[in-house]
């Protein structure tokens, strides 16, 4: 059985897992010491540079950047990447909002989501935007005229937010650090378009020849993260850049289709029904021949 620390990312991901693969133990979390255990696949996503310094068996990373990221005093015998899947609560929607045309944006509120760059960045769109955020952020980027919160994070039912985001002509998706980030990949099953910064882990699995529609870093800085001492890595970007990028594919309907549908047929191929996850079956037979080792606690 799988468990998660808790976030509702994390939370998400969890379910899938439980009911993809569910005779494997897993636990999805952050990465750090505290969390990881033998005697289960330890699933981990990091947005910012850390040292681990407890013994484990095994990692096993939704993203090459989140490896990346991570250091190592004690090397696991299991280092692997399995990318996240389109879960399967994210599938699921209702009939078509009738609430014009949109852009649609959902998002936390961290330093490394470049929540600073927003504002300029919506007041230059030449689109109404629906957006989920934190109460705070809601109440802020309504005084934009051409921007409505249709509820804030973590408090709008699953189906609610799939059935806007799978009527939007594009996905808003202004993060500069992640471990991962389901909803381009989310959007992306609906056939809708992520603009969003080419930056990692976007693009390792984002199809190379709509890359060059995603939106060009402006720099990398660091920010605060959740772990004292750890650092988020951040991408930023230049706001009237992103802003000019997200115009010309809302309004160039022929792109919109043929890139919609081809993300489409992408995603559903490689990112959805345990096409990335079967690969945890394997990993768990090799976690058990590992622990199998074990005597008194020390691998053989």
């Amino acid at each position: 059985m799988w468990k998660s620390c808790g976030a509702v990312s994390f939370n998400k991901v969890k379910d899938d897992l439980n009911m993809k693969v569910p005779h494997v133990e897993g636990y999805i979390c952050s990465v750090f010491d505290a969390v990881l255990a033998d005697g289960r696949i330890n699933y981990m996503v990091s947005e910012y540079r850390i040292t681990v310094t407890r013994r484990v068996s095994n990692v096993v990373f939704a993203s090459h950047w989140a490896k990346e990221l991570t250091t190592f005093k004690r090397n696991p015998e299991i280092v692997e990447v399995v990318h996240h899947e389109v879960p399967a609560s994210s599938m699921v929607k209702r009939q078509n909002v009738k609430v014009g045309d949109y852009a649609f944006m959902v998002s936390d509120v961290q330093p490394r989501k470049n929540p600073d760059l927003w504002i300029p960045t919506i007041q230059n769109l030449k689109f109404k935007v629906l957006g989920v955020t934190k109460p705070e952020w809601c109440a802020k980027l309504s005084k934009l005229p051409n921007f409505q919160c249709i509820g804030t994070f973590g408090n709008v039912d699953p189906i609610t937010l799939n059935t806007y985001m799978a009527n939007a002509r594009v996905l808003l998706w202004m993060t500069g650090g992640e471990g991962f980030g389901l909803p381009p990949l989310e959007a992306s099953y609906w056939g809708v378009f992520p603009v969003a910064l080419r930056i990692p882990p976007l693009i390792e699995w984002f199809p190379k020849d709509l890359q060059g529609r995603l939106v060009k870093p402006k720099g990398v800085t660091t920010a605060p993260g959740f772990l004292r001492d750890w650092p988020y890595v951040v991408y930023r970007f230049d706001p009237f850049e992103f802003a000019e990028v997200a115009n010309q594919v809302f309004f160039d309907d022929s792109f919109r289709r043929e890139a919609g549908k081809s993300l489409h047929n992408y995603v559903s191929d490689n990112y959805t029904r345990g096409a990335k996850y079967h690969k945890f079956y394997e990993i768990a037979g090799r976690v058990s021949a590992i622990e199998t080792k074990a005597v008194g606690g020390v691998k053989a």
